[in-house]
């Protein structure tokens, strides 16, 4: 078995955690799930963290679970409430998960536009010393 907090390839992911490759790729590409490029024998292959992979494939499973009734459930009993909520929280962290993951990726880009601002911008009066401000 490969250890969890190792790095995979995409079709090894998806074959330890029980869900398709497009799958895989919609969880990465709507920042759901990290992912990065490296060498591979044809060209660039696409890796995953095994452990959040196989953690958010569980989460699938708890909420389809949560979903279905069970054989002793009634109608309106508290196991179907309680599964409701269960359902509920499940889908609040998974959006909660998202927004993060887009709140990391816009604080990346506004860093990285700050930085080239810096990098374009000539340096501050203070900066530039006696020059320009007659001393």
């Amino acid at each position: 078995m490969v250890e969890p907090s190792r790095w995979v390839s995409v079709a090894e992911a998806a074959a330890a955690a029980g869900v398709s490759r497009s799958t895989l790729r919609a969880w990465y590409r709507d920042g759901r799930l990290a992912s990065r490029l490296v060498p591979g024998r044809n060209g660039p292959m696409r890796e995953v963290p095994l452990e959040p992979v196989l953690e958010r494939a569980q989460l699938g499973e708890r909420l389809a679970a949560a979903a279905r009734p069970g054989p002793a459930e009634e109608p309106g009993g508290d196991r179907s409430a309680v599964a409701a909520l269960e359902a509920a929280l499940l889908r609040a962290e998974q959006r909660a998960e998202r927004a993060e993951a887009a709140l990391r990726t816009a604080l990346q880009r506004a860093a990285r536009a700050e930085a080239a601002l810096l990098r374009a911008s000539p340096g501050t009066a203070a900066d530039r010393g006696d020059a320009r401000s007659g001393r």
